[in-house]
């Protein structure tokens, strides 16, 4: 069928990726060239046909059907998983959908002029990515019943940065990313903008110094333009005329808060060259203490945590042998002591601890100030040149320091140094903390470890009326300041 059909899996698990633009006796004619010989004359290929076009010109017949196709299959898909657990017709149908996921897989689907080579018409990618987050939540709208409790996050942001929480429709609760950082070694992975020193003086180009990075915050900082920290934030910040920010939305004079989730994350230690199973294992713990405590503390509203299934020195949250037990086994263990990853052990642990005591009606939020950070050791991530617009970066300036408010009286400040390669242990080293907001005299004071799940000692240097200054043993881990108010 012309304009539907065409050959399949050439170079990718795609279909149609070359598409039939004519049919005449036994030729045809192709929307590209072949990229790759089919084989000699005679030999079976593989076509697909289409059910309908990919997405083209807007508003045209075509489009039009191809848009009607989305809403059906959202439909669908809510019905079939609405069945699932027996939550249809509800309150609550029990599931949040994500449109789209990623800029791959299927995605040459969202854009006809990948199918073609002349292009089939003028691009417009942002009228596509509009089109299907409208066809998505009008899908919705037509079927209230069928959507009760359902939030959208819009999954076409989880691979580029451009989308903002200004343009999302109402319906839309949340945007969504998938911020896996690799290794980066500077100054060859340096972009060569406008470079800053620390005497906060213009240079082009500036100094850059040599190290690795290989950390999991790495997008929740601004060693490059493409930071989660804009769509996450409080703060509405412009690039161009679009605004950004959790609280960019303003729909009839008033902020319709569009947070961020991550809906896909995670650290594969053996693509870090982490191959022994007990150190990746650690690893994998580590760094889901780090992303939830720096992420969620700063204003992500969830994380998903990828995968269930890859492997103990990859992505998998749950453990190879709880896996091998699940396969030879009809009833859950007595005792998954044994079998529960450090991962799944210190994500659990933090939650229990943050979850403790909260009041999920509060709405007066303390400011906290971290006042100072100081130290004896001058340990430092990397050196300078030895002048003061290029100083080393000392530890104490990338100390992490995150409160999270319980209550109106308790307080979790996480803390730890954000070493910039993670896969390296940092042991702990002392830093004197001094914070302001707190009601630091008679408070109860305590640290806990989510990974070893123990006590830390502290010091309290000193404790005011709004103020709080102590010694803590700061590590590349996050421990956990617990603060009772009296």
């Amino acid at each position: 069928m012309a304009g539907y059909s065409g050959f399949l899996n050439i170079t990718d698990n795609r279909a149609s990726e070359v598409i039939v633009t004519g049919i005449e006796g036994n030729g045809v004619t192709l929307s590209t060239p072949l990229p790759k010989d089919r084989g000699a004359t005679g030999a079976k290929v593989g076509m697909t046909t289409l059910k309908y076009r990919p997405f083209g010109p807007p508003e045209t017949p075509e489009y039009r059907a191809t848009r009607d196709g989305r809403k059906r299959y959202v439909d669908t898909v809510a019905r079939t998983v609405s069945e699932i657990p027996g939550t249809t017709g509800k309150a609550d149908q029990g599931f949040d959908m994500e449109i789209w996921n990623e800029l791959s897989l299927g995605s040459s689907f969202l854009t006809i002029n990948s199918y073609y080579d002349p292009k089939f018409a003028t691009d417009d990618e942002n009228a596509v990515f509009t089109g299907v987050v409208k066809a998505t939540v009008e899908a919705a709208d037509a079927r209230p019943d069928q959507f009760r409790g359902v939030r959208f996050v819009n999954g076409l942001r989880n691979t580029i940065p451009w989308p903002a929480s200004s343009t999302e429709p109402p319906r839309v609760s949340a945007m969504s990313a998938h911020p896996y950082a690799g290794r980066y070694v500077f100054p060859k992975s340096e972009q060569r903008p406008r470079d800053v020193n620390a005497l906060f003086g213009e240079e082009q180009p500036g100094f850059v110094p040599t190290y690795s990075a290989d950390f999991p915050e790495y997008y929740g900082t601004l060693l490059q333009t493409e930071t989660v920290l804009r769509d996450m934030g409080p703060i509405t910040t412009r690039i161009g005329d679009t605004a950004h920010g959790r609280d960019a939305r303003v729909i009839d004079g008033g902020v319709v808060p569009c947070p961020l989730w991550f809906t896909e994350i995670g650290f594969a230690p053996v693509e870090h060259g982490i191959t022994d199973r007990a150190a990746a294992l650690a690893l994998k713990a580590k760094t889901a203490a780090r992303y939830e405590c720096l992420f969620i503390e700063t204003g992500l509203e969830r994380i998903y945590f990828f995968s269930a299934f890859s492997g103990d020195t990859d992505l998998r949250v749950v453990q190879d042998d709880f896996i091998a037990y699940a396969r030879s086994h009809t009833a859950y263990p007595a005792d998954d002591s044994a079998y529960t990853s450090p991962m799944l052990r210190v994500i659990g642990r933090m939650t229990a601890t943050l979850r403790d005591g909260v009041d999920p009606a509060l709405i007066k939020m303390r400011a906290i100030q971290v006042e100072s950070i100081a130290d004896r050791h001058d340990h430092f991530q990397f050196a300078g040149d030895g002048t003061p617009a290029h100083p080393n970066l000392g530890n104490r300036a990338v100390v992490a320091v995150l409160p999270f408010q319980v209550n109106a009286r308790k307080f979790i400040i996480a803390y730890y140094v954000l070493t910039r390669d993670v896969t390296r242990t940092l042991p702990p080293e002392k830093y004197t903390v001094r914070l302001s907001g707190l009601w630091g005299k008679h408070a109860t004071l305590r640290v806990y470890d989510p990974l070893t799940d123990k006590a830390v000692p502290l010091t309290v240097d000193a404790a005011g009326s709004d103020s709080l200054t102590v010694t803590l043993a700061a590590g590349d881990a996050p421990c956990l300041l617990i603060v009772q108010e009296p």
